[in-house]
């Protein structure tokens, strides 16, 4: 399956209220420092020659607008940020066939960042997300377009401890919650998930830096709807047996090292490389007994 996407597009206004900036407030640069709130937006023209990625191609021409308003209150040693994103997605294609031609996305984005001291920092922070195409979120997606609506929660806090000039950690813990309107899609894809990982970073170099980490994860699926229908022996008449949501619930551990280059204020480069195990644990054995019984 191809896929090609082509874009052009146009950075539009912004607002600011100015606001003189405490001491110190982490995460806030000197142009965010200056200002409480602002306003900006996103215009731009796409060419997708694959939106529904499916198999069987269908290209479309089409527009996108995503203004989106920002406050973000920069104190002596903490940030405080509010983030409301709008995205409305028009393909021509598809009004061309009498379809519903445009997606729509909500995003809030809150968040606290508190500065302990100097080698000391934690963040809580959280997005919710509504949209009508899955494919337009960074999680939930599908290998297909599918015309439903759904909403995400996604909430983090986060711990960075300097060790020493060289040393420091990342700890973090993460819930996603995801859910669907569509009961079929529901069934396969509502989900609960809990994940924590652990970074022990190297500053090898004020521009180079290195990391090795392990992420541990536990995602419950929560809708109790059947998935699938097993026919057991003997045939016919055959045993029904039934797979239901939670029989997905999994954990995985994953181990990784990685590096983070910086070659400039305006380009960076990451990558990380490693390995993840993956247990089905709710699986069950569909014994021709046990069915029966």
């Amino acid at each position: 399956m191809k896929k090609l996407f082509l874009s052009a597009g146009l950075a539009a206004v912004s607002a600011a209220n100015l606001h003189a900036a405490d001491e110190y407030a982490p995460d806030v640069t000197a142009m965010d420092a200056s200002r409480i709130w602002s306003v900006s937006g996103t215009l731009r023209g796409f060419y997708d020659n694959n939106y529904t990625t499916a198999p069987t191609p269908a290209y479309s021409w089409g527009w996108e607008f995503s203004p989106s308003v920002s406050l973000i209150v920069p104190l002596q040693q903490t940030e405080i940020g509010l983030r409301y994103t709008y995205g409305l997605y028009w393909y021509q294609s598809r009004e061309r066939q009498g379809a519903n031609p445009i997606d729509q996305t909500h995003t809030l984005n809150v968040w606290i960042d508190h500065a302990f001291s100097e080698t000391w920092e934690a963040k809580v922070q959280d997005s919710f997300i509504y949209a009508q195409d899955p494919q337009l979120a960074a999680t939930g997606s599908l290998p297909y377009r599918v015309q439903s609506s759904y909403f995400q929660n996604i909430g983090t806090v986060s711990v960075h401890t300097e060790l020493s000039a060289l040393f420091s950690t990342d700890l973090s813990y993460q819930n996603n919650l995801l859910q669907y309107e569509d009961k079929g899609l529901a069934a396969f894809l509502n989900q609960l998930g809990n994940s924590a990982f652990l970074n022990l970073n190297y500053q090898y170099l004020p521009d180079l830096a290195f990391l090795v980490g392990y992420q541990f994860s536990l995602t419950q699926f929560t809708a109790n709807q059947t998935v699938a229908n097993v026919l057991l022996p003997p045939f016919p008449p055959g045993t029904p047996a039934k797979y239901v949501s939670d029989n997905l619930n999994n954990y995985q551990n994953t181990f990784y090292v990685g590096g983070n280059y910086d070659a400039n204020q305006n380009l960076k480069a990451t990558a990380k490389v490693g390995f993840s195990y993956v247990n089905n644990y709710n699986l069950p054995s569909f014994s021709t007994q046990s069915a029966t019984s």
